[in-house]
């Protein structure tokens, strides 16, 4: 077994996972323990197999101690190669954001028009066929009458999970609920007293849209330069935002993003400092983490790519295994053809040497039977005519 370490990305991609929450100062002994504990995994064992398992530790704590594990960022700035992804894999990615973007869009044209909770017999929300429809997934599969095919697509567009998105939308919802109330309260405190509305909870985010679509003349509309968005683009955020929230449909991590922008900079508008300060700090958590979730990403597509060409390869050579086999078996069939036709035109010939030896036979009794019949016609004659035969001796 060779001493010499393993190459820093294999270790990397075969305790990345067990590692990434790791503390840097984490010994040798509990790394170990770790590795040990992974052996039965293909990845882990190959690496032990291979190598020394105190090389393999020695390597990831190296790598532990540099902050690799923790931040996806800088695994792909020290191994770049293994986040490539291909153009086919971008122009998919492209193609599931749009198809994505258009079962958003009718999502909420479905929620305006309060259609949003049907529920179809079986009692099932009719919005979770549509998820199921266009989720993408990691293990994508179709199963054909020739066994098992993969039909991994893309692992993008990326969703978080439900349960994140929502109550991560909530949040941002109940802020974007009281920066309205705290801007109403300052800007026009008759009405919402006229209104009964006596605390932020008193009015969904999609009434406030409409209320701040009337009351426009208090905005400082001049301020959405460094959003590049209009208000009314910004009020129609904010109905999507509440109808996400609400009716739960799933939905990108891009758009997540957006609405988190969104939000920002309509706390901004209503000089709401307070509140935007708190969303400008979750907008910048949660790019933090999707960034990390889209490398990881980036990297699984790239093994799968890998795992893809790697199994196509070995489908070849067994393609090619299979040819030669049968071919090897017809020509095996070709010979057995060849060798009892020969037998046979054997037999054939024999029986044709034995019907000429009888035809032959025949021809020569023939013969002797003529002669027979000529000698018993002239002693006949002999009989029949006796003195004839006298007197041409006598003469």
């Amino acid at each position: 077994m060779p001493n010499n370490e393993p190459d820093e990305r294999l270790v990397y991609l075969a305790l990345r996972h067990e590692l990434f929450s790791a503390e840097r100062n984490m010994k040798v002994k509990t790394i170990r323990g770790r590795v040990q504990k992974l052996s039965n995994t293909s990845e882990i064992r190959s690496l032990i197999q291979e190598y020394n398992i105190d090389a393999i530790c020695h390597v990831a704590k190296r790598l532990l101690d540099g902050g690799i594990y923790e931040s996806t960022l800088k695994a792909k700035i020290s191994f770049p190669d293994i986040f490539d992804v291909s153009p086919a894999q971008s122009a998919e990615r492209e193609h599931s954001e749009l198809e994505a973007a258009r079962h958003e869009s009718n999502v909420w044209q479905d929620a305006t028009q309060g259609h949003a909770i049907t529920l179809d017999h079986d009692g099932a929300g009719a919005r979770a066929k549509q998820e199921a429809a266009t989720a993408q997934s990691a293990t994508a599969r179709l199963r054909t009458s020739s066994g098992f095919q993969q039909a991994v697509k893309s692992l993008y567009p990326v969703y978080l999970p439900l349960k994140t998105q929502h109550k991560l939308l909530v949040e941002v919802q109940r802020i974007l609920e009281d920066t309205c109330f705290s801007f109403g309260q300052r800007q026009f405190p008759a009405f919402l007293e006229k209104e009964g509305w006596d605390c932020a909870e008193s009015v969904e985010l999609n009434v406030w849209s409409s209320v701040l679509r009337a009351q426009r003349d208090v905005l400082a509309v001049q301020d959405l330069t460094e959003a590049g968005k209009s208000l009314e683009d910004l009020l129609g955020s904010m109905v999507h935002i509440r109808h996400t929230a609400v009716h739960r449909p799933r939905v990108t991590v891009g758009r997540v993003q957006q609405f988190l922008a969104d939000a920002e900079s309509l706390a901004k508008l209503l000089s709401e400092e307070k509140y935007s300060s708190v969303l400008t700090k979750l907008r910048w958590k949660t790019q933090a983490i999707v960034d990390e979730l889209k490398r990881s990403k980036d990297l699984l597509e790239t093994r799968i790519a890998t795992t893809r060409k790697e199994f196509a390869r070995r489908r070849a050579d067994l393609e090619s295994q299979e040819e030669s086999a049968i071919s090897a078996i017809l020509d095996e069939d070709r010979m057995c053809d060849r060798v009892f036709g020969e037998d046979l035109v054997k037999e054939v010939e024999l029986a044709q040497g034995l019907a000429v030896g009888y035809q032959s036979s025949s021809g020569a009794c023939g013969v002797e039977v003529v002669e027979e019949d000529s000698i018993s016609v002239t002693r006949v004659a002999d009989i029949e005519h006796p003195a004839k035969e006298t007197q041409d001796i006598e003469t």
